[in-house]
């Protein structure tokens, strides 16, 4: 097979970092991108070892999180899920 190789579109050398994830959000916690375009710059660039950056992401990408809301509900509802896994654990 005489075919070239493919080239990748993935980015690793300048991964996504704190400062830019934050950019990401208002100061409410609301996005001001649409979820597609986090999950579209994540693939392609990766996510920052430092930190604790890659936990936030993480939530987000597995559906822990709902995108379009802000911090105050992700608050909210990250301590609701955390009750429920306490009550599945401590039975």
């Amino acid at each position: 097979m005489n075919l070239p190789t493919p080239k990748t579109s993935r980015n690793p050398a300048q991964p996504v970092d704190e400062r830019m994830w934050e950019a990401w959000f208002n100061e409410d916690g609301t996005p001001n991108i649409r979820i597609e375009e986090m999950r579209r710059e994540i693939f392609r660039r990766g996510v920052s070892a430092t930190g604790t950056l890659r936990k936030k992401v993480w939530a987000f990408l597995l559906g822990v999180y709902e995108w379009d809301v802000n911090g105050e509900e992700r608050d909210k509802s990250w301590e609701v899920m955390k009750r429920y896994v306490r009550f599945l654990y401590c039975r």
